[in-house]
């Protein structure tokens, strides 16, 4: 009895860890898995991780881009500083868009369940996207000592890569936002703009944070 309980939880996982890979299938697929998937805590940690190391990589693009990038410092430091952003973006963010949702609308959602939600629907294809970044920056740092602009853009058309990251990251993003909005319709059961507000609502308190340290242009450079 206990042997077909444990062959039974073990296809249930392996339906789980299929369904959680229908990203690729459609939008709509991801929004409403969360309900079967079973996704473990150290998967969740990991997609944050490479999420938050892209997030990072891509905000130091934006202040070093064209001059001298600290290669491989710059790798260890944005990789630590990522880990630590995207896991705590997972769970205290997800924290806080449950709070929002029952302070503003009294929605009583499992916290289990809007993690799970918000890893489908942000961290994951975040970290799709992430890859990337972490690929561009791994490749160009060892050539970084020098300014490399000029020479690149001259003989290998680097920089029209790097041109169109911040185009695709812009659709990707863009996306993502509105994978996260849906997600939260579906897993808090609120009306579109109730869940357009909870979403917006952290994301311009950083965006306020972030002015205040820097300035509004490093802010938008941050946030974009």
């Amino acid at each position: 009895m206990e042997s077909m309980k444990n062959d039974h939880s073990q296809e249930e996982e392996a339906k789980g860890f299929f369904r959680f890979f229908k990203i690729f299938v459609a939008t709509k697929t991801i929004i409403r898995s969360y309900q079967h998937s079973s996704i473990p805590i150290w998967l969740m940690m990991l997609l944050a991780s490479i999420a938050g190391t892209g997030w990072v990589y891509e905000g130091y693009f934006s202040d070093y881009m064209g001059n001298h990038i600290p290669f491989p410092f710059i790798l260890l430091q944005g990789a630590g500083y990522g880990i630590l952003a995207g896991n705590l973006g997972l769970f205290f963010g997800v924290l806080i868009l449950k709070w929002l949702g029952r302070l503003f609308f009294g929605s009583q959602t499992a916290y289990l369940d809007v993690l799970k939600a918000c890893t489908l629907t942000i961290f994951f294809p975040s970290s799709l996207f992430a890859l990337s970044w972490i690929f561009t920056i791994g490749l160009l740092g060892p050539y970084t000592f020098v300014k490399i602009s000029p020479y690149l853009d001259q003989h290998y058309g680097v920089w029209y890569y790097l041109s169109l990251l911040p185009l695709i990251d812009a659709y990707a993003k863009t996306w993502i936002f509105g994978m996260t909005v849906l997600g939260i319709v579906a897993v808090m059961k609120l009306r579109l703009w109730q869940a357009f507000l909870i979403v917006i609502t952290p994301l311009a308190v950083f965006f306020l944070i972030m002015t205040l340290l820097f300035d509004v242009q490093r802010a938008v450079n941050w946030m974009m």
